[in-house]
């Protein structure tokens, strides 16, 4: 049973690969990505628009998580030194100086 589930499943995506290669060949790209989104209705342009925002969210928080994670060195050394002083709210202001974790 199992078998005959994947041969079928096989059969399915051999069909659709060829389907979407010839709509490629004799369209070109960017017709066939057009008149597929055209095809799926109206609800396809909010999906679309929806996908331009998750990309750019997806983006902007890699870059922000990317930019507070860097560890810089000189401000580890303050630190350790204005601790090992007694300088607590020194130590503080740097920290609230710097944008990092």
């Amino acid at each position: 049973m199992l078998n005959f589930i994947f041969l079928q499943a096989n059969l399915n995506l051999s069909e659709g690969t060829k389907v979407v290669s010839e709509t490629i060949q004799q369209e070109g790209l960017m017709k066939g990505l057009y008149s597929t989104v055209v095809k799926g209705g109206p609800i396809m342009f909010p999906i679309m628009l929806l996908l331009l925002v998750a990309i750019f969210i997806f983006f902007e928080r890699y870059i922000a998580i990317y930019r507070a994670g860097r560890v810089d060195s000189r401000l580890m050394t303050n630190l350790r030194e204005c601790i090992l002083d007694g300088k607590i709210e020194s130590a503080f202001s740097l920290c609230r100086m710097k944008n990092t974790a």
